[in-house]
Parts: C-alpha cells; structure tokens; sequence
C-alpha cells in the first residue's frame, strides 16, 4: 500500500541549498594549500621567508592509524640558481614557476616528486596531503583559509587548526628585497604534526564497507554490539573534499549524509513489532494463517504474497516477512506496548555523535495516533508515518544483539598530542537495558533462522553465521518511466550470530528488493570482516 509519508525530500533539498551557498562562499580550489611567502625588510638588509605547511591536526582511527593525511607529498623550497634550475628538471611539472622565477631571482615553492634533489639551493620536506576518500562525510572538508566547515572538521576546528606546524626557509634580503650574495639560508623545520582526534572507526572496516558498496545512493553501518563505537560509516555518493564546488550541482546530493538521515524502513521493523508482542506475554509459537490480505475497520492491507503464507508462527513470519501476521500482532499488543517498545529501542529519539554531526530523530508516531487501528497496523510492518535513520537501525540491531542492552552509539574517542596515547577521553555513557534478556535471545533466534536457515537469504555468510532482516520500503514515489512504485531496500543483521559483535546495517535508496539490493553488501561486509580476523 502506499506510503503517506515522505518525509526527507524537503529536507535534503534544504541541506543542499544550504551547503551550497556556504560552499560558494567560503571554498575555493586548493593548491599549496596555506604554504606562503613572508617579507620583512629593515634599512639595509631584511628576511624573505618561505613556509611549507605541515598540516593540521590528525584525525585517527581506533587504533591510532590516520584517516586524514594518509599519505604525503614532496615540496620544495628553490633558490633558481642555474644548478637548482637544472636539478629541477624532470622531476617537477609546476614548469611555469621554474621559469618565472628565473626571470625574477626569487626563491619559489613547488610539489616535486623526491625528497633527494642534490642541490644545496633546494630545500625539499614532505607533506601529508589532508585528504584520501576514506569516510569523507564524518571527516569533513575545510574552506580555502583552513576553517572546518563540517564533519570532525567543524567539530574540531580549534583543537585541529591549533595543532598545526610549518616548516621555513629563512633568507636574508637587501632593501629592495634581493638576496644577499655569501649568507647561508636558514632551515627551521618541523617534525610531523602528531596531535588529534582519535576515532572510534576502525580504518580497516571502513575500507571494507567502502568497497563492497555497488549501489549508487544510500549508506552502510557497522557497531560495535557491546559497546556502541561506530566502526564505520559510509555514505554514497560522496564528494572531493579539496573540490567541494565541484558537486553543488550533482542531482544525488553527495553532500547528504544518508546515514544520519531519516527514511521509510519496511520490514526491519517487524523485529520490533515482534519483540513488542514477547514482552506483552505472546510467545514464538503465536500463529496466524495468511491467506494474502487482512481487513481491520474496513481498511485492507495486502500481503507481499499475494496468495498468502497460510500457516506461520513468530519465526515462520519473520522468516517470510508476512505482512498480515504482524498485522494481528498489532491487534494483540497495545499502542502504549508497541510505542515504548520502538522507542526504548532508539526510534524518535536522536543521536549525536559529535558537535554539529548527528542523526535525525526520524519519526515515531504518538500514542494516539497508534490508538487507530489502521495506523497500529501500518506501523507494525514499518510502513505508515514511522522513520528512521540507518544509525537508528544498527542501533536497534546491536541491543538486540547484546542480550537486550542499548549502547550509547560514540564516534570520538578522545584527543591525543603525541599519536600514541589518549590525552583526553570523551566521557560515554553505560548501555541501558531496553528488552528482556529473554525476549532479546528469542529474537536472535528468530532473525537467525531468517538469514542463515534460509535458503532463498542473500545475507547468508558462507565463513561465519549471521543474522538479520531485510526491508522493500514502499515510499510512494513513482519511477515517472515505468510508473512502478520506488522502493527503499534495507537489511540489518549482526554476527557472529551464536555470540554477536557486529552490528551491520545496509540501506539503498531507491534500491527495490532489500533480497536483492541489500542482503549481498551485507553478505559481503561480513565475509570480509571476519576473513580479516574480526
């Protein structure tokens, strides 16, 4: 049935408009980034000093591995002496300020490719370069003049923009500001800037979830089940930091991060509605026979098999994502029991992992509105005005997974000054008990059943045991082509399933089937991971 709800739309467009307009502000396009020229001159003689930029303050992972900075390049300080001129050669493509500092004698900055230029006139240091493709929207870009504008950029600017370093070459000058003939340079450098932001992300995972992505627009979540840490967080598609201008215009809105944002999530949230009616005193072995459609107060609500699922128990459901058994579910629990049970269990409720980054509330209809049948129904199958965002629904799974116990979901460790060591730890907060221990194991039973005991689950690990559920989340939006419905494509799971870890959370936008569209990146997430040793 169709969706009313379509919440986000409104919302993306008033991100990027905004994005847009501070991007058109404050970016520009990097080049040497903050290396500069500084001139200071007396009577008679004076300094003309050249500064390579050692960057900023790092952004680690967990394990103290940088995500910014990752790799360097080679700057050279040239005095263009005929020597220097000719040690340059072949080793530059920056040729234009060879030759204009030719013509004019200065000294001059340009990237090379070696750190071993045998010329005493060239002074070569090496450099990070801020930005690789590793998980770009957490990370953040800055604005020409190094201010972060988002991310752990913003979060972090003073802390991050305070620690930076630069390396000079001092020269001394006459008044008219030639250099002095005989007088050695002066070459102040810096070791590498050390101080950051340690993560909670593990650099590894976040690579493995990059790479198994193959869809266009949506986002992957891995936690931590016990303690909460975002291990990763990805979401397609993303943008070039050092080019922000480039993406305003892009129709998909790499700007948005998909993982913080709130969608129609389907099926996934039969687990929910299942965990409600164990701890309203139902038991797995409740069963209802689907014969494709049910009525409640002349509303009919269709089942995804047309021809039904006939006989089912809690599992059978689950396991066939029936739409019309969750339906008498909600006939058997309270809206006050199926309301707390979402929301002890993180829907309508926020997460902020950071200043300035968090993860919208979505939406969790009121008591009264579940008091209607017709809305209690919708919202048992997750359709009807329930949102969610990805981070909410990995958060879900993980306390599903962890015996029944919600962890506060972190992304910042703490701070560290010398890259080995935290110097300051972000307070976190206990996990709190949301479902009976029974209910959760029962569940994880159940959702166990539904990917690894099912043969037709794309999910289905072939080294390790996992678990979970998929969604094909009605949106009511319309491919204006075809005229078929869009459907967002979901899967949520954990594993190891018999003693759980990891929280895995896949959403495609637009995606269609969560079987075909969800379950094989997930697969994939898990395959790798615990290939590495996870």
């Amino acid at each position: 049935m169709e969706n009313k709800n379509r919440f986000g739309w409104r919302e993306r467009a008033v991100i990027m408009l905004l994005l847009a307009f501070a991007a058109l502000l404050l970016a520009r396009l990097f080049a040497l980034g903050r290396h500069s020229e500084t001139l200071s001159a007396a009577a008679s003689t004076g300094s003309y000093t050249l500064k390579a930029d050692l960057g900023d303050g790092v952004i680690y992972d967990s394990s103290f591995r940088r995500l910014t900075g990752q790799k360097s390049e080679y700057l050279a300080i040239v005095h263009p002496t005929p020597e220097a001129v000719r040690a340059l050669i072949g080793h530059t493509i920056e040729v234009a300020k060879v030759r204009d500092a030719q013509m004019t004698g200065k000294p001059f900055l340009c990237k090379v490719d070696s750190p071993d230029l045998k010329c005493a006139d060239i002074t070569v240091f090496e450099v990070p370069v801020r930005y690789s493709d590793t998980a770009v929207h957490l990370i953040g870009y800055t604005n020409g003049d190094g201010i972060g504008m988002s991310g752990l950029e913003a979060a972090y600017n003073d802390f991050l923009r305070g620690a930076s370093r630069e390396s000079k070459v001092v020269y001394t000058v006459n008044a008219q500001g030639d250099l002095l003939g005989g007088i050695e340079k002066k070459v102040e450098a810096q070791l590498p800037v050390t101080a950051g932001v340690v993560t909670t992300l593990d650099r590894t995972v976040q690579e493995i979830c990059e790479s198994a992505i193959d869809f266009p627009r949506g986002a992957v979540v891995v936690l931590d089940v016990k303690s909460g840490e975002l291990l990763s967080l990805v979401s397609v598609p993303a943008y070039d930091p050092e080019r922000v201008a480039d993406s305003l215009s892009d129709v998909d809105a790499p700007f948005l991060n998909r993982a913080l944002c709130a969608y129609g999530v389907g099926s996934v949230f039969k687990t929910v509605t299942a965990a409600a009616a164990l701890e309203s005193g139902l038991t797995p072995g409740f069963s209802h026979c689907c014969t494709g459609a049910v009525t409640v107060y002349d509303q009919r609500f269709r089942c995804h098999n047309l021809a039904g699922h006939q006989w089912l128990d809690m599992i059978g459901a689950l396991t066939e994502s029936c739409n019309t058994y969750c339906v008498m579910l909600s006939r058997m629990v309270s809206a006050e029991g199926m309301y707390y049970t979402a929301h002890r269990l993180g829907f309508g409720t926020e997460i902020v992992l950071a200043d300035g980054i968090r993860s919208s509330g979505g939406n969790l209809p009121a008591i009264g509105t579940l008091e209607i049948p017709a809305e209690r129904a919708n919202f048992a199958f997750g359709q009807g005005k329930l949102t969610a965002t990805p981070l909410q629904v990995a958060g879900m799974t993980a306390a599903v997974a962890a015996d029944g116990w919600m962890p506060q979901i972190s992304l910042v460790r703490g701070i560290t000054e010398d890259g080995v060591t935290l110097s300051e730890a972000v307070p976190v907060s206990e996990s709190r008990q949301v479902l009976a221990e029974e209910v959760a194991i029962q569940l994880r039973g159940m959702l166990t059943a539904t990917v690894d005991g099912n043969e037709d689950s794309n999910a289905r690990a072939r080294n390790t045991k996992a678990a979970g559920k998929t969604s094909t989340a009605q949106t009511g939006r319309y491919d204006k082509q075809t005229g078929e419905e869009l459907c967002h494509a979901w899967m949520t799971g954990f594993f190891p399933a018999d003693a759980p870890k990891y929280a895995v959370t896949v959403f495609v936008e637009d995606g269609g089937s969560g079987n075909e569209a969800a379950a094989p990146v997930f697969r994939r997430i898990v395959e790798e991971m615990t290939a590495a040793g996870y």
